[in-house]
């Protein structure tokens, strides 16, 4: 049995603020100790879904510039995706051959309750939606995999990500690690709480049958309504793109995951563009 984990890190037990994620202060005394926590977390994932049969185990780092994860201290036994330009993003390294997918620190979508709720980006995007309908990266990430043929099993977050999860997974098994109050304030387990709880909520998943991947029809059309103007013109300049409005683009896609991919170019522009 080969097992998929996508690691992103508001979901983390310990997270609440921006201090505790931020990949351009990698000296922060907060966001040093949230690591250690992200990387316990996803260890627990990794040495439950072992436990419980996997042959192998990979690990894609999907937090920020995707380098947060502790090399070091990750669980030798998984390969680790580290880096931000790959095919599928949050869900790259995925392909045939997977038997399950767990989404390992996970949040809410944009515009939605939950501690630190964004979309890709919360710095450039305001909504992304697809076929006219909002979707966040928990439901982008289990399309993508069901699109390569593998059932998304488990889901670890606030309790709105679990929510979120359970609204597109009936039968996923999900790990609350904490309660939100705010966007930045949250009642938090304990860090050992998280991580047993993650152990325990993968085991459940991996055992026995698992879920059939969820059915996925080609052909979409994703939207991106941006924070400012000038980024939404710029993708538009990109063959194929719509301008909708002032700071909406949309385009058509074949694939979920062809669709992450272009998002990703035009965050790439957006990042790289200020407004006057």
């Amino acid at each position: 049995m080969k097992v998929f984990i996508s690691a992103d890190m508001e979901g983390v037990g310990t997270v609440v603020h921006r201090d505790d994620v931020n990949v351009d202060d990698p000296g922060g005394h907060h966001f040093a100790l949230a690591r250690e926590q992200f990387t316990a977390e996803v260890n627990a994932a990794v040495g439950a879904a072992f436990a419980a049969g996997a042959t192998e185990v990979v690990v894609n780092d999907s937090h920020g510039n995707m380098r947060t994860l502790l090399p070091t201290g990750l669980d030798p036994r998984a390969r680790l995706v580290r880096g931000p330009v790959k095919p599928g993003l949050m869900m790259a390294g995925l392909g045939e051959g997977f038997s399950a997918a767990l989404l390992i620190g996970y949040h809410s979508r944009a515009g939605r309750a939950g501690v630190l709720s964004h979309t890709l980006s919360g710095a450039a995007l305001f909504e992304v939606s697809l076929d006219g309908e909002p979707i966040g990266e928990i439901g982008l990430s289990v399309l993508a995999a069901a699109e390569a043929g593998v059932p998304v099993v488990f889901v670890s977050g606030d309790e709105h990500a679990c929510l979120e999860a359970s609204a597109l997974l009936p039968e996923v098994r999900t790990f609350s690690t904490k309660a939100a109050l705010d966007r930045i304030t949250a009642s938090c387990l304990s860090p050992q709480e998280c991580v047993e709880g993650i152990d325990r909520g993968v085991a459940e998943a991996l055992t026995g049958e698992l879920a059939t991947p969820v059915t996925v029809d080609g052909g979409h059309t994703l939207s991106a309504t941006f924070l400012s103007a000038t980024a939404a013109t710029l993708a538009s300049w990109i063959p194929g793109v719509r301008l909708t409005d002032a700071r909406t683009v949309e385009f058509d896609c074949e694939s979920i995951t062809a669709g992450i991919d272009l998002l990703v170019v035009m965050l790439f522009a957006a990042h790289g563009a200020a407004d006057a």
